[in-house]
């Protein structure tokens, strides 16, 4: 049998016409031996340039809405990936060295890193031995480290018998599927504690607000309680990174007062289904925001750019205070409006491509999360309160009427009659701000407003 190959891409055919038809189509083929010559070429010179300078990134933290540590991991191939952020501040290292209250000999370090904490607290102590575990061998530890004394592996694997009356670390920041990997670390080394051991710990300082902590927050404030909390508000703590962070002590004893010192300010400490709040008087009060409010999440579009739009928007979304756009919102496709249903065809491709859920050739042109829309339909203009999930606004909620809302705001919705004026002006005073601040922004979910408690005198 005859074969006719493509000079270019080197593909067969076994028909002329087909042949003819490959040769003469309106995107040539691609020459893939010149092609291979010109990527190896520009894959050495970057390799080179890689070569010639310091290992620098750049990591971009994901600022989730909902539910975030602020640690989303880039794929590039960095000692990031580990989830690892060395210790290399000095402010961090004293505070860590300053909790230190137990008058330990032997401590446990289960993410050495480089062994910046270590050498840091030996420099003070001499005396003090470490018991030192870390999952990548390739790291070049510092001077006074020896690798000989580090146990390499996954802390997570390892199987510890061993109590320890103090447990320091820098856990690594890691997604995982149930939440974090830092989390994970604190609970191991939450269970290998003595009584009355020390837990002193460096993590996202949102550790005590997450959902995927809650548990094990309740298990640790029903045993014990957090005695010293240092936070910087600074998100560059950590080379080339972004994270707010705190360093807290932990101690495993429940005869404790659940109070704090928090920034050197002794403060009263309230754990409410694992959310962990702090103020200046002890908190007598028993009406939560969920008790008074129904409190829903906003409309996610999922493709901003395709769905708010000026001109074709058929619906009126609130996205802030005095901040109306217009979007399209169909229920089925096609709808009445042609330019609507021309303009959705047109970005077919990208919608169907949205992460925020599964797309295929029925659902493609729908919102990818129009939560709560049935409600809002049925309590369209009634009173409620607003909230801004994310914002460095002074004032982080607003009185208004139900409405179609964005992803960016919460709605309380009451089911009680209360003074909805006091209650905006209660969420807008630092009293209640103080707990959801990270490095000068105000950051709350849909759970942590659930579980706060509304001052008696504000209903």
């Amino acid at each position: 049998m005859v074969f006719y190959s493509c000079e270019k891409c080197g593909k067969q055919f076994s028909q002329k016409g087909h042949y003819n038809k490959h040769i003469n189509k309106k995107l040539p083929c691609v020459n893939e031996t010149k092609l291979k010559e010109i990527i190896g070429v520009v894959v050495n010179e970057k390799l080179n340039e890689i070569n010639n300078k310091k290992e620098k990134f750049d990591l971009i933290i994901s600022k989730d809405l909902e539910e975030t540590i602020n640690t989303e991991i880039p794929t590039m191939p960095t000692k990031h990936n580990l989830g690892q952020y060395f210790t290399t501040h000095n402010e961090l290292k004293e505070k860590v060295f300053e909790f230190i209250l137990n008058i330990p000999s032997n401590i446990l370090e289960p993410s050495i890193g480089q062994g910046d904490l270590i050498t840091f607290i030996t420099d003070k102590i001499p005396s003090i031995t470490f018991d030192m575990y870390e999952i990548d061998i390739k790291i070049k530890l510092l001077d006074k480290i020896q690798k000989d004394k580090v146990v390499y592996g996954d802390f997570m694997k390892q199987t510890i018998t061993k109590t320890y009356k103090t447990i320091v670390g820098n856990p690594p920041y890691v997604r995982t599927k149930k939440g974090n990997l830092y989390i994970d670390f604190t609970e191991k080394c939450y269970n290998l504690l003595d009584d009355n051991g020390e837990l002193i710990f460096i993590v996202p300082s949102d550790f005590l607000k997450l959902t995927s902590a809650s548990k094990l927050l309740n298990i640790m404030m029903t045993n014990g309680t957090f005695t010293h909390i240092f936070h910087p508000h600074n998100e560059k703590m950590f080379e080339n990174a972004s994270i707010d962070v705190i360093v807290f002590r932990y101690c495993k004893n429940n005869l404790i007062d659940k109070k704090v010192l928090y920034n050197d300010k002794l403060l009263y400490i309230t754990n409410s289904n694992g959310l962990i709040t702090f103020g200046e008087e002890e908190n007598n009060n028993i009406v939560m925001f969920q008790d008074y409010f129904d409190i829903y999440v906003g409309l996610v579009s999922g493709k901003e750019e395709v769905y708010k739009n000026q001109k074709l928007g058929n619906i009126e979304v609130l996205n802030g205070e005095d901040k109306i756009d217009k979007y399209i919102y169909i229920e089925n496709y096609p709808c009445d409006n042609e330019k609507i249903n021309t303009h959705l065809l047109h970005h077919k491709k990208e919608l169907i491509e949205r992460g925020i859920r599964k797309f295929n050739e029925n659902n493609w042109f729908e919102w990818g999360a129009p939560r709560n829309i049935t409600t809002i339909n049925a309590n369209l203009g009634k009173d409620c309160i607003y909230i801004y999930n994310l914002t460095r606004k002074s004032n982080v909620s607003f009185l208004g009427k139900v409405n179609y809302f964005g992803g960016g705001l919460i709605m309380l919705k009451p089911k009680k009659k209360c003074n909805l004026n006091n209650i905006v002006s209660y969420i807008n005073s630092n009293t209640f701000k103080d707990n959801f601040m990270f490095s000068g922004r105000f950051k709350i979910g849909h759970r942590q407003i659930c579980n706060s408690y509304i001052p008696s005198e504000y209903l």
